[in-house]
């Protein structure tokens, strides 16, 4: 599926330069259009990562 290799590129990418935040709006997009696409429990569980980074970060 070209979201799961777009996903863990980007992850990949973000962890290896230390970028949470960029690293929780990747996820917060990603969570969209699993949602768009009628995905639900996919986009809740990347929402809540997304959440989870971004309370870590203030």
């Amino acid at each position: 599926m070209p979201h799961s290799l777009y996903r863990t590129s980007i992850q990949q990418r973000q962890e290896k330069i230390g970028n949470v935040q960029g690293k929780a709006a990747t996820l917060h997009q990603l969570a969209g259009i699993y949602a768009d696409q009628g995905e639900v429990a996919k986009a809740i569980a990347l929402y809540e990562q997304s959440l989870e980074l971004q309370e870590k970060i203030g």
